[in-house]
């Protein structure tokens, strides 16, 4: 089975006529899921991630690292990490060629440094993308401006 699309609006006929409801359209369209705003932080999290699971859908996961590694971890195809100096989250477990590590701030360097050992795909999110060309060239290291391009 095939999620399409989640989303909300009011039942239009039968007893739930006017109430506000949750649709999931079932059928070919959507592969991915992609679960954000820092949900490590919500109850039930994992709950949905096993049913999108069961379902078939493929689940990426934006947090940031301020958060704890949920033991669900594995379940979810793809994580997007925001690094965090002194998080919490464990970085190590990031998986190679598969998940996220992204920085936004100003301390290029400081990222590179602490970050080099891990086996995650880094990002540099830069006002300036050619401001960090230097810093960066000699790493597998992404760069996106703000808008992601």
């Amino acid at each position: 089975m095939n999620i399409f699309k989640l989303h909300r609006g009011y039942r239009g006929v039968g007893i739930n006529f006017g109430l506000p409801v949750f649709y999931v359209d079932c059928g070919p369209g959507v592969a991915w899921v992609v679960i954000r705003n820092n949900p490590l932080e919500e109850k039930g999290i994992g709950i949905l991630v096993e049913g999108l699971k069961y379902v078939r859908v493929k689940v990426e996961v934006e947090c940031s690292g301020s958060s704890r590694c949920p033991g669900w971890f594995p379940k979810v195809d793809r994580w997007m990490v925001d690094w965090v100096e002194g998080g919490i989250f464990n970085y190590g477990s990031l998986r190679n060629r598969q998940d996220m590590l992204i920085y936004k701030g100003s301390r290029v360097e400081d990222f590179i440094e602490k970050t080099e050992d891990l086996q995650a795909l880094r990002v540099v999110i830069a006002e300036d993308i050619y401001k960090v060309w230097d810093l960066v060239k000699d790493h597998d290291i992404r760069v996106y401006g703000p808008e992601g391009g």
